[in-house]
């Protein structure tokens, strides 16, 4: 029995538009995931080069205009500038050395994504958690947490 499957030029036109919608839908969620990643990598940095000068101004671009910060006992919303002073108060407090990232990834709930790492201080050991959300482009806390 011989089946009429159509002339080769009826489907093929289909079949590369399948094939190239497929091929540009990949390189998209590709490029689309790598973003946010990169802008985590940085508030990374910027956590570890803040750390290392003993100097939170230089991170306050990383932080969103208000900030739930949980350290020494107390859980508040912050602005910027007043999280600034706590995280000062963190540094020259215990003397941080170095900052090693635990496990990163991403929020089940949002599309944030979050940090827990481990700072290595003069006075032991704190785990650091940074809940980060991009805005405008842009990967910024919006929420921190330092505990001994």
């Amino acid at each position: 029995m011989w089946h009429n499957f159509g002339c080769i030029s009826d489907w093929m036109p289909k079949f590369k538009s399948y094939i190239l919608f497929l091929l540009f839908n990949t390189i998209f969620s590709f490029c689309s995931f790598g973003s946010p990643s990169q802008d985590v990598d940085e508030v990374i940095q910027g956590l570890k080069s803040s750390m290392d000068t003993r100097n939170a101004k230089s991170f306050s671009s990383f932080l969103d205009n208000t900030v739930d910060i949980i350290y020494s006992n107390t859980h508040s919303t912050y602005t910027r500038g007043h999280a600034i002073i706590i995280l000062n108060d963190f540094y020259n407090k215990y003397h941080p050395k170095s900052f090693k990232v635990d496990f990163k990834g991403n929020s089940p709930q949002s599309d944030a994504q979050y940090i827990i790492g481990t700072a290595q201080t003069e006075n032991g050991l704190f785990r650091v958690y940074l809940y980060i959300k991009t805005k405008n482009g842009k990967a910024v806390v919006q929420e921190m947490k330092i505990a001994q």
